[in-house]
């Protein structure tokens, strides 16, 4: 920008002006009050500034922008529905969770189908009057080898069913790798 300072007086008082010559020669002015500040520094904001309204000079003439704030009340619709996307992230989340689980029902149902097919030992015998209780194969031989042994105990116990006369027998499924 081509800038220029001097001193001006109005009504008794004394003013800085500053003034811009742009390219076709045409000189603009601006007036401050301010004593320290840089000359550069004061054009530059000036007319940055001419840019802002400019630019909001063209919106309320284009777009009618004046029009589209407004100060006051309104009511609002009790009636009307809001979304809370806390809500509906939460719920995203279960839905998703809830899928997840029925994918892994779907895969663990045929098992369970195909163990209820399979023929059950007679649990209780009445002739024999005993109640057999069999424990599957754990995790770890380890663990296998620690129900071995619980067995054991509790045959020798000779524990009876609550409220019945059957005598009740412990076996383990793994039993044949805990007598080793």
């Amino acid at each position: 920008m081509r800038i220029c300072e001097q001193t001006t007086e109005l009504g008794g008082y004394s003013f800085r002006e500053i003034r811009r010559m742009g390219e076709t020669g045409h000189q603009t002015s601006i007036i401050t009050t301010h004593p320290t500040l840089k000359t550069a520094s004061i054009a530059g904001r000036m007319f940055g500034r001419w840019c802002q309204e400019n630019f909001f000079r063209y919106l309320i003439e284009d777009y009618d922008f004046d029009k589209m704030i407004t100060f006051g009340t309104e009511e609002i619709d009790p009636e009307k529905t809001v979304v809370n996307l806390q809500y509906r992230k939460l719920t995203y989340q279960i839905k998703k969770l809830h899928e997840k689980i029925q994918r892994l029902e779907a895969r663990f149902y045929p098992l369970v189908q195909q163990v209820m097919e399979e023929p059950i030992e007679k649990i209780p015998e009445i002739t024999n009057k005993t109640l057999t209780v069999t424990l599957h194969t754990l995790s770890a031989n380890r663990f296998n080898k620690a129900a071995f042994e619980l067995t054991k105990l509790l045959n020798d116990c000779e524990t009876i069913f609550p409220g019945t006369d059957l005598k009740m027998i412990f076996k383990i499924s793994a039993l044949s790798s805990c007598e080793g």
